[in-house]
């Protein structure tokens, strides 16, 4: 694919810059974005991205008494990460981004001036539409609000969309004759549908669900392109400041979001690697972000029966770019048969709110996922080892009954006596495949990776390896440890001891002891930051995104303002260095 010119888009987007300052778009949102993106991904530094390349003036043009600053942008849930790691300790906000017209409220002496963002340096003075609008409240000396046509008074025959309808009456000498209700809506007004953030042990992928849950039902009444998450107290955000271009403290998160309604007509059950019943709800075809789409999850069987989603039901489905769809909202429900069979081994489910259970050891599509869990990054990774594969190797009754016992078999296939069986299963070539990558592991195998592949709940490799530096007595820093990883435990060494006494070639580093220094970095490094980060971990340096008091060091990069993080470091005391002090520059502990 031909990259796009740079010239061009950057031409095209100051003049998109200029229309929108002077206060008649020419482009919706949604085609702004995809112009954006594309500079931004060959070009990310470009001023036109941050309308700062050009200001101009003319009559009736207002200078803001404080900059008004864009919002740094998640086009996908992926770029929330930074953002949610930083404020992870910090009550958050989510309100709505609307997609009008920013217009900032003054109150002056002789009453309120409405003048609109334009450039962000000074915009339209529209205060002589002021009679023509419903206008909030202005109880301080400035007030960022939105100019909107809601959604209960848009019709289609106003215009393409509200956002350039908006725009365009705005622009007009006069609204005398107007009929179009235009809405003012202050940014931060407490009146208006603001949450916290449900829940901040939350990841990403539970971040993304619940922000398109959240932009399906306000949606409805406002004309949105996306979502804004913004630091909730004013002292916080005060601290983290801006970089000129803008806050540090909120983030718009806007993929491209689209909803459709549609109608049930099946609900699917698969076997998750711990026995639970995942349930897919089949709809209608409907196209959505450009893809035509017919599944959705069902998360769990009490979800799918509180909310009556059987064949019939009529639900609308949302989809936020790459994402999967979900049902964020039920029109019509239907009645639902949830299974009472295991439809993979016809084993009697039991029911342990909210899931449907399958407990049957001889489930093999259960080991098949078990299995393809172990062998992955999240385990003993093995390349070469996927689902297909593994089909066809329970299918030996022998093979699976071997792996059912002692799912590390497939590392030494002939200690375990299945190495002709697998040959004749996978065939030749690809048993050899097979064989060169277990080749290219490393005998030692990492004992808390090995853990964390067994799939025990609650038990990934970060706290089993707290746990067995714990068993080791290594005074270990404190982490929150469920009683379930507490629990299993005991069982997954068992299942450690027994894998070292049947190995003949394969053994098990000892545990490492306790990381001897924290460290975080803000700024720009001299090689990629992961890459930092491995190379520091053989000295025993253990990264975190946290600022907190117990860190040890805070590696200054090359910065262009003082971050959050680093304000944070100096708020604790915390000593900074640079990445020549690192002992991967020096060869020596600092």
């Amino acid at each position: 694919m031909t990259q796009p010119n740079p010239d061009n888009l950057r031409r095209k987007i100051q003049l998109a810059n200029d229309a929108y300052a002077k206060g008649v778009p020419f482009l919706t949102d949604y085609e702004y974005d995809l112009l954006w993106k594309q500079l931004h991904s060959i070009d990310p530094t470009n001023p036109v991205l941050y309308h700062t390349a050009k200001h101009e003036t003319r009559d009736g043009y207002v200078t803001h008494q404080v900059p008004l600053l864009s919002l740094q942008k998640a086009f996908v849930t992926e770029d929330l990460k930074l953002f949610w790691t930083r404020y992870s300790d910090q009550e958050l906000l989510i309100q709505p981004k609307y997609d009008g017209v920013a217009i900032c409220l003054y109150q002056m002496r002789e009453g309120i001036r409405a003048v609109l963002a334009g450039d962000g340096k000074g915009g339209l003075d529209v205060t002589r539409h002021i009679p023509y609008m419903r206008l909030p409240a202005v109880d301080g000396p400035r007030l960022e609000c939105e100019a909107l046509i809601l959604w209960q008074d848009w019709h289609e025959s106003y215009g393409a969309n509200p956002r350039n309808t908006v725009a365009g009456l705005l622009n007009r000498k006069s609204l005398e004759d107007n009929k179009i209700p235009i809405s003012i809506i202050p940014h931060d007004a407490l009146s208006l549908p603001i949450c916290k953030v449900p829940d901040r042990s939350m990841d990403l992928e539970g971040l993304q669900s619940k922000l398109l849950e959240i932009y399906a039902a306000w949606s409805q009444n406002y004309p949105m392109d996306g979502l804004v998450i913004k630091v909730s107290s004013p002292t916080l955000r005060l601290q983290a400041g801006h970089n000129g271009t803008f806050p540090l403290w909120a983030i718009a998160w806007k993929p491209p979001i689209q909803t459709a309604e549609t109608t049930v007509v099946d609900l699917e059950w698969n076997i998750s690697k711990t026995g639970r019943l995942i349930p897919t709800v089949i709809y209608d075809p409907i196209s959505l972000c450009y893809t035509t789409n017919t599944r959705a999850t069902g998360n769990n069987a009490k979800w799918i029966q509180d909310r009556g989603l059987g064949s019939g039901a009529k639900i609308r489905v949302g989809k936020a770019g790459e994402i999967i769809p979900q049902v964020v909202e039920i029109l019509q429900t239907a009645s639902v048969d949830l299974p009472e069979l295991c439809p993979m081994c016809q084993t009697e489910l039991t029911y342990e709110e909210p899931h449907l259970i399958c407990s049957s050891s001889d489930c093999a599509p259960q080991l098949a996922k078990q299995l393809l869990f172990f062998y992955s990054a999240a385990g003993i990774k093995l390349d070469g080892v996927g689902p297909a594969m593994l089909d066809k190797i329970i299918n030996d009754i022998k093979l699976y009954h071997v792996l059912k016992e002692s799912r590390w078999a497939l590392l030494e296939p002939e200690t375990f006596g299945i190495d002709e069986r697998l040959r004749n299963c996978m065939g030749p070539g690809t048993y050899e495949n097979l064989m060169d990558s277990i080749t290219s592991l490393d005998l030692e195998l990492d004992p808390a990776k090995f853990i964390g592949g067994l799939g025990y709940k609650s038990l990934g490799s970060k706290r089993a390896l707290i746990l067995l530096q714990m068993m080791k007595g290594y005074k270990v820093p404190k982490a929150k440890l469920s009683q379930d990883a507490l629990q299993l435990m005991p069982l997954a060494v068992a299942d450690l001891l027994r894998a070292k006494d049947q190995f003949k070639y394969f053994s098990f580093k000892p545990v490492p002891e306790p990381a001897t220094v924290t460290y975080c970095i803000t700024g720009e490094l001299s090689e990629p930051r992961q890459e930092i980060i491995r190379l520091l971990e053989p000295f025993g340096w253990q990264f975190t995104n946290y600022v907190g008091k117990d860190l040890t060091y805070m590696v200054i990069g090359h910065l262009d303002h003082e971050t959050y993080k680093l304000s944070q470091a100096k708020r604790f005391g915390i000593k900074q260095i640079s990445e020549d002090d690192l002992p991967i520059r020096t060869q020596t502990e600092i």
